[in-house]
């Protein structure tokens, strides 16, 4: 299985790179999405975690108030200012 490990941007400290990786996959978020925790997640991962039956935050721990699931286009342009673009294995129409 083939991930995504780009190297570091000059100047991106471990905080910065941990701030565009998903909590549930340790890997940079290409569809980030806010859960009604407060948090963001890759949608295909925090989509998984509630297909797999999880209620609850996997971050907190508490329940989701819903399951709706917002785009966080203030990360996305975040991963995209740390250097590593938007990665979609859809087209998405948008050009770089």
């Amino acid at each position: 299985m083939a991930s995504f490990m780009a190297p570091v941007s000059p100047g991106m400290s471990e905080r910065d790179l941990a701030e565009v990786c998903c909590p549930l996959t340790s890997r940079v978020m290409s569809d980030p999405v806010i859960a009604s925790d407060g948090y963001t997640y890759e949608r295909k991962a925090i989509e998984k975690w509630i297909e797999d039956g999880n209620t609850t935050s996997p971050r907190t721990g508490y329940p989701l108030a819903s399951f709706e699931l917002l785009p966080n286009e203030a990360m996305a342009e975040a991963v995209d200012r740390a250097g590593f673009g938007r990665m979609s294995s859809e087209g998405d129409g948008k050009s770089s």
